[in-house]
Order: C-alpha cells, then sequence, then structure tokens
C-alpha cells in the first residue's frame, strides 16, 4: 500500500491517481482513507464525485468529516449542493470541517452550505458559521445572518450582529436600532459589543450614517439598561460617534450612571476612544464624591 506522502502527490487527476486513491478508500485504514479524502478536492469533479460518494457512506466519521471538508475546498457549484444535502442530517463534528473548508477562502457560493451548519448544536460551530458568512462579501448572506439574531446564547447574538454590519455596514442601522431597543440585558449588551467592535474596526463613522439620530436614539434607551454591563456596552458605540446628539447623549448617561465600577469604565472608554466631551467628563470627575471615579480620572489626566 501507497504512503499517505505518496499519495498526496497523486493531484493530476490522471488514472493513476485516481486508482490510488480508490485503493485507499477501499483497503486502507480510517485515518488513512480520512488523510487521501482531504485531497480529493485536486481533482475535477468528473473525477471526485464518486470518491466522495464512497467516502460519505463510510463507517468511519473521521473520513466522512474529511469528505465535507475537502467538498467545500472544491469551491464548485456541484460540491456545495452535495454538502449542503448531506449536513442536513449530520453531526457537529461534520458540520465543524465544513466550516472548516471555508475559513481561509470564502466563497459567496458557499451560503446555502453555511446557512444548514447553523443547525449545529455546539453555539461554538453557529459562531464561527457566522464570522465565515461576514466574510462572503454576499448580500445573499444577510438573511441568513439576521435568523441567527434570536440564538439562544448571547455570543452567537455577537457574531450575528458582528457580521451583519460587516456585510451591510450603514444599511442595516435603522434594523438594529429597532433590535437595541426591544432587546435587554446580556442580548443587548452582546448585541451592543458586535456592533461597536464591528463599525470600531472597519472604521465606519456612524455618526455620519443616514440613520444616526435613529441609532442615537436606540442608544440612550439602551443606556438605562438594568444591566450595568448593557449600559456601558451602549457607552461605547457613543464615545466612538461624532455628533453633536451622541455627544449629549453620553455626557447625560454618563452623569446618570449610578454603578461606581462602570462609570469609572465609561471615562475610560471617552478618554481612549478620545471623545470631544472627555475634556467635560473628566472635570466633572475630579469633582465627584466617587472615590474611584475620581481617581479615575486624576490617572487619565497624568498619563
Amino acid at each position: 500500500m501507497k504512503s499517505d506522502r505518496d499519495v498526496s502527490r497523486h493531484w493530476r487527476g490522471d488514472r493513476e491517481s485516481r486508482l490510488a486513491f480508490e485503493s485507499i478508500l477501499q483497503t486502507g485504514a480510517p485515518h488513512h482513507r480520512a488523510s487521501v479524502v482531504r485531497h480529493l478536492y485536486r481533482f475535477s469533479w468528473f473525477t471526485a464525485e464518486p470518491l466522495f460518494r464512497q467516502a460519505l457512506n463510510d463507517d468511519d466519521e473521521r473520513v466522512r468529516e474529511a469528505a465535507l471538508f475537502s467538498l467545500c475546498k472544491m469551491r464548485l457549484p456541484e460540491a456545495y449542493v452535495l454538502a449542503a444535502d448531506i449536513l442536513q442530517n449530520s453531526s457537529d463534528a461534520i458540520r465543524l470541517s465544513a466550516v472548516w473548508g471555508m475559513v481561509i477562502h470564502p466563497d459567496p457560493a458557499a451560503v446555502p452550505v453555511l446557512a444548514v451548519t447553523l443547525k449545529a448544536q455546539n453555539p461554538e460551530i453557529r459562531a464561527l458559521a457566522l464570522e465565515v458568512l461576514g466574510t462572503t462579501e454576499s448580500a445573499q448572506a444577510i438573511p441568513v445572518v439576521k435568523s441567527a439574531l434570536d440564538d439562544p446564547i448571547p455570543e452567537v447574538q455577537y457574531a450575528a450582529t458582528l457580521s451583519w454590519v460587516e456585510l451591510a455596514r450603514e444599511a442595516c442601522f435603522s434594523e438594529l436600532s429597532d433590535l437595541i431597543k426591544r432587546t435587554q440585558g446580556w442580548s443587548r449588551h452582546w448585541i451592543l459589543r458586535g456592533f461597536f467592535h464591528a463599525t470600531n474596526y472597519m472604521r465606519i463613522e456612524s455618526g455620519s450614517a443616514p440613520d444616526a439620530l435613529i441609532l442615537i436614539q436606540a442608544l440612550e434607551i439602551a443606556l438605562a439598561d438594568d444591566l450595568p454591563q448593557a449600559r456601558l456596552a451602549a457607552f461605547l458605540p457613543l464615545a466612538w460617534m461624532r455628533h453633536p446628539t451622541a455627544e449629549d447623549t453620553l455626557a447625560a448617561g454618563f452623569r446618570k450612571e449610578v454603578d461606581s465600577d462602570t462609570k469609572a469604565h465609561m471615562l475610560t472608554a471617552a478618554a481612549d476612544l478620545m471623545s470631544p466631551v472627555v475634556s467635560l467628563l473628566l472635570e466633572e470627575a475630579l469633582q465627584s464624591q466617587d472615590l474611584l471615579v475620581k481617581q479615575t480620572a486624576e490617572f487619565l489626566i497624568k498619563r
């Protein structure tokens, strides 16, 4: 029997290499079968399809995982159709393999496959699939990503929000504002974090967006959330925005904050994000009766 190294060299798709793959799929040990299956994407679809179907019916899950990984690396419509069909009733391990097959080279044509992987029981797999969806730059991915905003796991909601902003940019701000208004607590916290992180690393100036005032209103409502972490999460995008109303809302939210630790973090965020009102907030904090807030202001001024 040929070694894995020998077989991995047979990527030309000719008859000799096909026969080598067939031999190992029929007689090789499970880890050998899984190893060669990972290279099937190098063949033409005409050559690879029967080998894929054989691997997808293999008794060993490692072989089936490798088959899904390789299917998705083919970047062909026929491969995506087969992958989506298999994934409808697959284990989380196999769904994860499919996602990993698309991480390096996300493909807009793979959106239907990624949509099926969102059925995974493991929330980390759902979050990873959303991350890949966000990099496809496909309008077709937007409704798929939005469907995950109702996920029961807040961290998945975070990933969905992040990808939604990546795909739609300012066009999603009105709908996103409605979502911020109707959520609360940890869900609101993670959605706000996703929004802030996406606009921050994508350098989206939210204050210049057509729906900036609608967004600021939603953030103002979130500043009154019962959860301190949600209030801080609403404060961050306001500190990032450059808009007169955002500045007024930011200052008002800071003054109303009753939790000492949260207020100190707000002050630090205003300084780090260079909010136009940071000087005013620092002056007020220096006169605060809250020792932590006052000490934070003193530290920020000295650094």
